[in-house]
């Protein structure tokens, strides 16, 4: 399986979807990941690339310029 590139592929992600345990995506990180990208599309960052985590949050990466913009988002404990 290629890397993910949207919220919905990560939505539709199962456990141990990267062969070493990885947990499901947490749907609440979704919701939280889709605010964040329209909050910062609003600055015209335009869109992100999107990355899900072991633990089974999502990361969203912006790159501009030479610079690095990183979120990690994971699920509550």
């Amino acid at each position: 399986m290629g890397q993910p590139t949207t919220l919905e592929d990560l939505e539709a992600l199962k456990p141990n979807w990267d062969s070493y345990g990885a947990a499901a995506i947490d749907p609440a990180c979704i919701v939280r990941a889709r605010e964040v990208e329209q909050l910062l599309d609003s600055f015209t960052m335009g869109p992100p690339s999107i990355v899900p985590t072991s633990s089974g949050g999502v990361q969203l990466e912006w790159h501009k310029h030479g610079l690095d913009l990183e979120f990690t988002i994971e699920r509550a404990s």
